[in-house]
């Protein structure tokens, strides 16, 4: 085989492979049924957005996609279909006030787990199998996934941006 031709079946494989990094964001490749808030672990593209009550307080969490060097180093997961229970993304917190959207963490990670069932970011841990919301070993609130077209409405409203249909 031409070293051309080598280099150009290279590239179609890691193209393959990248494409498969951003399908299927919708739906987790692992049943997990019994959970009340599943994470897709080979969507590297995917931003998730959970909603979180804590008493007075509501809290939104944005898992964001990860970087393109750390999908890059995931295409070794999806060559050997090894199938991944933890990974570390990154994460904003958001609090919302009514009509009032605050950032109140940029910058932080969250680790998944979805062996032990869980996402600790902070101070903050989240049971994905009943939604329990919990600092210092205390329930406070309760967390729900959230559909990715409210979660982004959400930022967009945070940054001023006009929601689509609204004009611009």
């Amino acid at each position: 085989m031409s070293r051309q031709a080598m280099t150009k079946g290279l590239a179609a494989l890691a193209l393959a492979a990248l494409a498969a990094l951003s399908s299927g964001c919708e739906k987790p490749p692992d049943p997990q049924t019994d959970y009340v808030i599943a994470f897709n672990m080979r969507c590297s593209t995917c931003n998730d957005f959970l909603d979180c009550n804590a008493g007075e307080e509501n809290l939104v969490f944005r898992v964001h996609e990860l970087s393109f060097w750390q999908q890059i180093a995931t295409i070794a997961d999806y060559l050997t279909f090894a199938q991944k229970t933890q990974r570390s993304r990154p994460l904003t917190v958001y609090r919302v006030d009514g009509e009032t959207i605050e950032t109140d963490r940029e910058d932080a990670i969250a680790d998944i787990d979805t062996v032990a069932g869980r996402i600790v970011a902070d101070e903050f841990t989240i049971d994905q199998r009943d939604g329990a919301l919990t600092v210092a070993g205390e329930i406070v609130g309760d967390c729900s996934t959230m559909s990715r077209r409210e979660g982004f409405l959400l930022v967009r409203k945070l940054l001023g941006r006009p929601l689509p249909g609204e004009g611009s």
